[in-house]
């Protein structure tokens, strides 16, 4: 009974024993106090371990930084000046606080041969001496002093700066030879410079023969000689071919227009490169000539071609000529003036 009347005294006091409904045991309450702070100690060790991390890289990369320069500085014969600070920002980057400039001591250089080294001594980048470097690999040449200024890697005012240094070594070979055989007073006799003048002559005249292009005969070419021609390629070749073989040669090279894609534009294109031989005409009788030749000719056609066989059985074959095909009407006068090449 005592026991029952503790028990209820107890639990109308609001008093909790260790596994009550109103809350926690002190020990516990102890136990998560305690995994707190050896979650937060753990965090702080974390954060300084970055910390020290991140400065001992920045020190490395400042070292780095440091050697590279001074070795720079002693290739180039000067002190290297002094590399201003970095910074470490709170994120762990690296941020360089300022831009170095390097004192500059130009020398004579000739931009035909200079190399990458030493164009990044005379102040240029490393991506702008590789750039120089590269036009000239691709067949970049320069002449005189101005070419290099035209480089956009350049420009002028570093054109100015190094002016007075640059010396294109072949220019100067010819001018200082120039002067030296007019110093040695060498001159050379009328008979030795007129041969030499000939011989010049003789040597353009070579060239220009060579260079001069070559004709093509349009009743000999082949679709091969044909695509040689400016504007010509296979399709339109094989279309001449085709052509001529309808007509029996060609009379003149204007006839090239009669084709279907040859206009004017493109017959100009190549017109000073081709030639036609008009005695190479293949010529028919038209007292004789088949019904499907006549109709396959580019000038007869179907209903010309129904009318030169009518005109054949009715008036005979000796009556079947060009004056009367125009009498007739059966071809126009035009057309004759085409056909005078092939009848014969």
């Amino acid at each position: 009974m005592r026991g029952e009347e503790n028990y209820n005294r107890k639990r109308s006091s609001g008093e909790e024993n260790l596994y009550g409904r109103s809350g926690i045991s002190t020990s516990r309450s102890v136990g998560v106090i305690v995994l707190l702070l050896a979650l937060l100690l753990f965090q702080i060790v974390v954060f300084v371990v970055e910390k020290i991390s991140v400065a001992e890289e920045a020190d490395e990369l400042v070292a780095e930084e440091s050697v590279s320069d001074s070795l720079q500085s002693c290739t180039a014969g000067r002190i290297a000046p002094e590399r201003s600070g970095n910074r470490v920002k709170n994120s762990g980057r690296i941020e360089k606080k300022s831009s170095v400039k390097r004192n500059v001591m130009p020398f004579e250089f000739d931009p035909n041969t200079i190399s990458e080294d030493s164009l990044v001594l005379l102040g240029f980048s490393q991506k702008q001496a590789q750039s120089i470097v590269k036009y000239r690999n691709k067949g970049g040449r320069f002449r005189k002093k101005e070419d290099f200024a035209r480089l956009y890697v350049v420009g002028e005012e570093k054109y100015n700066e190094l002016a007075g240094y640059i010396v294109i070594k072949g220019v100067g070979k010819q001018k200082s030879t120039g002067v030296q055989q007019r110093q040695i007073g060498h001159k050379e006799s009328a008979d030795s410079v007129g041969k030499r003048v000939e011989s010049v002559k003789k040597s353009i005249d070579r060239q220009r023969k060579e260079r001069a292009p070559l004709l093509v005969n349009l009743n000999m070419a082949d679709t091969s000689d044909l695509m040689k021609l400016y504007g010509i390629g296979r399709y339109y070749a094989e279309k001449i071919v085709a052509y001529r073989w309808r007509l029996g040669n060609f009379y003149a090279p204007e006839q090239l227009m009669e084709i279907d894609g040859i206009d004017s534009a493109r017959y100009a294109g190549f017109s000073d490169r081709i030639t036609a031989d008009p005695a190479a005409v293949k010529r028919f009788s038209l007292d004789t000539a088949g019904k499907y030749f006549l109709i396959n000719h580019p000038y007869i056609g179907a209903y010309a071609a129904r009318g030169i066989i009518l005109m054949r059985e009715k008036m005979g074959p000796e009556a079947c000529t060009l004056e009367n095909l125009v009498k007739e009407r059966i071809i126009t006068e035009e057309m004759a003036q085409k056909l005078w090449y092939y009848v014969e």
